[in-house]
């Protein structure tokens, strides 16, 4: 990805309640609008987000996985 399209997410909620987690926990969110640049993406883009820390061997979180299920995804499955 260019680096001009990386957004700064730290201040989401859903990477603040992912860093209050212990390890192997994982966090999932709301069903709500995913949001771009500041933004509530239109038209709108219903979203569920599972996420988690990254550990290294010593045990010091070195990043995060963010797993996003879009709602389109729900939509196709109970129509079928």
């Amino acid at each position: 990805m260019p680096q001009g399209e990386l957004q700064d997410k730290e201040v989401r909620y859903f990477v603040q309640e992912t860093l209050k987690l212990k390890a192997g926990d994982i966090y999932v969110s709301p069903f709500d609008l995913n949001v771009e640049h500041d933004q509530i993406e239109q038209p709108n883009n219903p979203a569920i987000r599972f996420s988690t820390l990254v550990y290294d061997p010593s045990g010091f979180p070195r990043g995060m996985i963010v797993v996003i299920i879009w709602g389109s995804a729900f939509s196709i499955a109970s129509c079928s």
